[in-house]
């Protein structure tokens, strides 16, 4: 037997080799998860479908549509959305943008094409030399873009008017305030029936560079009617209590594109 053994210990050996070599090819391929099903996007990940996002000029036109009807996050809290009530109205704004999406592509073409050749004769006119017929022309482009763009505006009403079969008249009554004041600052974006007076306080007070913001507050505070108060702390209290659930509201109906989510840090580890 020994001799046998002796004779043959090559082939005895790799045949140990080989089979060591398939039994541990058995137990890796035991071990890992299969390839298929490895595949198969985690809920909650970044490749679960529904957790992708919308795509980008969706996205973008929905919150500029938002920001141009006083619809932002911080609007629909003063307004008391909850959660439920913010879903409802984004979900009308997504509808109406979808069904429209068309006009307004056109409209915004149209725009900027005229934004830009006046941006281009006035670059003209400012070099010279004098031309009247630049000139003219300057003046009739700037007089059809402002058309256009009260024309947009008007259009987009139809979004406001859309969103406002979802909500309450008291939250109605909220965004409309919000809607006159675009430009104003948080703390009094939610005062109804601004005046010019009013305004000029509120400028004045935040421009000062001696009084810090609770003094400019209590100075603009002073020259506000106690309705204007009263609604005001209304909407800030809403703006508290509601903000989460906005928030989550936006999350399911408009999630982020991917593409407009920044990478995380990347971490070296280091031996």
């Amino acid at each position: 037997m020994a001799k046998v053994i002796q004779r043959h210990w090559k082939l005895l050996f790799l045949q140990v080799v080989f089979m060591g070599a398939i039994a541990s090819l058995i137990v890796w391929h035991t071990a890992r998860p299969d390839q298929a099903t490895a595949q198969i996007p985690v809920p909650g990940s970044p490749e679960t479908p529904g957790d992708l996002g919308m795509d980008v000029g969706t996205y973008q036109a929905v919150k500029q549509l938002r920001q141009q009807l006083a619809l932002t996050s911080a609007d629909l809290a003063a307004m008391g959305c909850s959660q439920g009530d913010a879903k409802r109205l984004l979900g009308t704004l997504v509808q109406w943008y979808e069904a429209n999406q068309a006009s307004l592509r056109a409209q915004d073409t149209a725009i900027n094409q005229n934004r830009n050749q006046l941006r281009r004769l006035q670059r003209k006119i400012k070099v010279g030399p004098r031309d009247e017929g630049v000139i003219a022309e300057a003046r009739e482009l700037h007089e059809q873009l402002a058309q256009q763009i009260n024309d947009r505006r008007s259009f987009i009403v139809g979004a406001k008017d859309t969103a406002y079969t979802v909500i309450t008249a008291d939250q109605r009554s909220i965004h409309e305030v919000a809607l006159a004041n675009r430009g104003v600052p948080n703390r009094f974006r939610y005062v109804p029936d601004l005046t010019d007076e009013q305004m000029a306080k509120i400028h004045q007070a935040l421009a000062r560079k001696t009084i810090d913001n609770t003094a400019a507050t209590r100075v603009v505070e002073q020259a506000l009617n106690m309705l204007q108060q009263s609604t005001r702390t209304q909407a800030l209290t809403n703006q508290r209590q509601q903000m989460q659930g906005v928030l989550a509201a936006e999350r399911a109906v408009l999630p982020i594109p991917r593409e407009l989510i920044a990478p995380g840090p990347i971490v070296v580890e280091i031996d």
